[in-house]
């Protein structure tokens, strides 16, 4: 299987062909085929790169799993991605002036407050996004 990147859609012809496929038209059956094949395929890949780096020789269930997880991570709403590179700023941030108020052995009440709601507020924001 590891050396098939591709699904044959021929498959769908049959899946809820009497309820599904029959109430779409031509052009609508032919993007959802489209859109399932392009899945498919995305998604073999996916648990390939997941398989060589578990070193494994086949391609397990939980391999297919972990890919379909990340393949819907990342075909997330931008909002998401802004989210969490907003929460990954927040954080490095605050962890970078706490390090700076460590070396010069300096801690202003002002700048403790900032750094600790920054900090705060970007592992909220990187827990809710990477949820």
């Amino acid at each position: 299987m590891m050396e098939n990147d591709t699904i044959d859609c021929n498959y769908l012809k049959n899946i809820h062909e009497k309820d599904a496929i029959l109430s779409f038209s031509e052009t609508a059956s032919s993007v959802i085929k489209e859109k399932v094949s392009t899945y498919s395929n995305e998604l073999i890949k996916e648990s390939k790169i997941i398989a060589k780096k578990d070193q494994s020789d086949s391609i397990s269930a939980k391999h297919v799993e972990i890919a379909s997880k990340n393949l819907m991570l990342y075909s997330g709403s931008t909002l998401y991605k802004r989210l969490s590179n907003l929460g990954s700023l927040f954080l490095g941030t605050s962890l970078s002036t706490l390090t700076s108020m460590f070396l010069n052995n300096s801690f202003p009440v002002s700048g403790v407050l900032i750094v600790t709601f920054f900090g705060i507020v970007g592992s909220f924001i990187l827990g809710k996004t990477w949820n």
